[in-house]
């Protein structure tokens, strides 16, 4: 059980990363995390707790690559007050260090599980199976973004930049299209796990309302103004400047 938890971690950072604006094959996050979602729901103990932290570290693992060995702002970064510098870059110490740190603390919280839901009735049951780990994605999103230097990369919300399913975002922010994109993919491998029609009919009507219900509004002509503005650039590393 645990060889098929890491296959279908990789299968599904490999998705995600197909997904991202890196590659620009958008659509495919909307399976993505089926693979990794279905094991995290069907098996027991570490294998289930593995799939969707392990797929999401080796995912922002693979968003590394061009960058590496040292990133494309080599010498650039002047003197950090946490000296996380290797050959004027800190691509390496978040690649080796930071990334697989982050995997365990997702890991030891059981990202990707749903809390207990025993009480639940079976209908309620399958709305936490899917809508659980979609805030939990998004507020993971949130945490990252608000927080990490790096700004936005990684999350899933960027890859529906260029279509019709990012005008979701008018509605509540990038945030809703990471429920929205988690929702759907827990409710595609709820179906495949348990074999129930609802939860991929659910996740069904979500990905089309998503692709078309908000795209009308987004059609709509808008009033605009495009401005530019003009920053001098700088070397950090220049300290007397």
């Amino acid at each position: 059980m645990m060889r098929a938890a890491i296959a279908a971690a990789l299968a599904s950072a490999a998705l995600l990363w197909g997904a991202s604006p890196s590659v620009g094959a958008g659509w495919l996050v909307w399976i993505a995390l089926v693979p990794a979602a279905a094991v995290a729901l069907a098996a027991p103990g570490r294998a289930g707790r593995l799939a969707v932290p392990l797929a999401y570290a080796v995912y922002l693992e693979l968003l590394f690559v061009p960058a590496l060995p040292f990133g494309l702002a080599d010498g650039l970064w002047g003197d950090p007050v946490v000296p996380i510098l290797v050959g004027g870059s800190p691509v390496l110490v978040v690649a080796l260090v930071l990334i697989p740190l982050l995997g365990c603390a997702l890991y030891l919280a059981d990202f990707g599980r749903p809390w207990p839901r025993r009480r639940l009735g079976r209908r309620m049951e399958a709305v936490v199976l899917m809508l659980a780990p979609a805030l939990a994605w998004a507020a993971l999103e949130v945490v990252r973004v608000k927080f990490d230097p790096g700004g936005p990369w990684g999350a899933v919300y960027l890859s529906q930049a260029e279509l019709g399913s990012g005008s979701l975002g008018r509605l509540a922010g990038p945030w809703l299209i990471t429920v929205a994109i988690v929702a759907v993919n827990y409710g595609l491998a709820l179906a495949l796990v348990r074999g129930r029609a609802a939860p991929a009919l659910a996740a069904a009507v979500v990905a089309i309302f998503a692709f078309t219900g908000v795209q009308a509004g987004a059609d709509q002509p808008e009033d605009s103004v495009v401005v530019a503005a003009v920053q001098p650039g700088y070397h950090t590393s220049e300290e007397d400047r």
